[in-house]
């Protein structure tokens, strides 16, 4: 059964004990059919894990069967070896209560009479939670955005942004503005459209982040006027306001 709640697990603990109340406790318990001295709490639960999860919880899980042959009374006659080596097992002296040590076996006993009967899980593979809609399989894109990569204002930065990265699309950023009238509203990153080639030259493409700059070469033969090869843009109307110029033999620079 599956406990939907914690009504249900004090349930399956409260009515066994006191079924116990009409029942015959001489001679230790003898009397007692086992299936009235054991408290028998099954559950189950269905979780969906992501590849890059199922690489811990499958080993995991399987390691957790050796839980059948534990034996959990080693567990409280460790708690009883510590508990003497400080000093603590006698916890009528410890503690001035007189039912202290009587609730120290209470606790202690627990362990002991506590069994994995059964355990098993089963793993099944759901191509959803691996692939997109559009064919391509899902990426951990990770939580944080690279605020470089959107060209803002400085009044774009005063606004209230986020970033969500899409798992089907190559892990590409979109941004959205939270607005207090239209709610959750896509923003536009802005650009300037640099030009791949200038008069006798061209972009660096591994130069330059392109969204306010960009860097350019000279063809063969020909050098940056004034050592320039810095293209720049104005993000408020996203204009392009300094473009480099190649010439003949005007720099001093040679290009190496």
């Amino acid at each position: 059964m599956n406990f939907d709640n914690l009504q249900d697990l004090v349930c399956v603990v409260i009515k066994p004990m006191s079924d116990m109340d009409d029942a015959d406790l001489s001679n230790d318990c003898a009397e007692i059919d086992e299936e009235m001295q054991s408290i028998s709490m099954p559950f189950s639960f269905v979780e969906d894990l992501r590849a890059s999860d199922s690489g811990f919880a499958v080993p995991f899980l399987t390691a957790l069967q050796n839980l059948e042959t534990m034996n959990f009374g080693s567990f409280a006659d460790a708690a009883r070896n510590v508990m003497r080596r400080f000093g603590m097992y006698e916890m009528d002296a410890l503690t001035g209560l007189n039912i202290a040590n009587n609730l120290r076996d209470v606790a202690l006993s627990i362990p002991s009479g506590i069994r994995m009967r059964k355990f098993d899980f089963d793993v099944s593979y759901n191509s959803e939670s691996f692939f997109c809609d559009n064919g391509n399989a899902k990426r951990d894109c990770g939580s944080e955005c690279d605020w470089n990569s959107c060209g803002m204002t400085d009044e774009d930065k005063e606004k209230d942004l986020s970033c969500e990265k899409d798992e089907c699309a190559n892990c590409e950023a979109k941004w959205f503005e939270e607005t207090a009238t239209a709610g959750k509203v896509e923003f536009e990153c802005r650009s300037c459209d640099f030009p791949d080639s200038i008069e006798n030259g061209y972009k660096r493409e591994d130069w330059g982040n392109g969204i306010y700059e960009a860097y350019y070469e000279c063809n063969d033969g020909f050098y940056l006027k004034d050592c320039n090869n810095r293209a720049l843009c104005d993000l408020n109307d996203v204009s392009i306001i300094r473009t480099p110029s190649c010439i003949v033999n005007e720099c001093p620079l040679q290009k190496r």
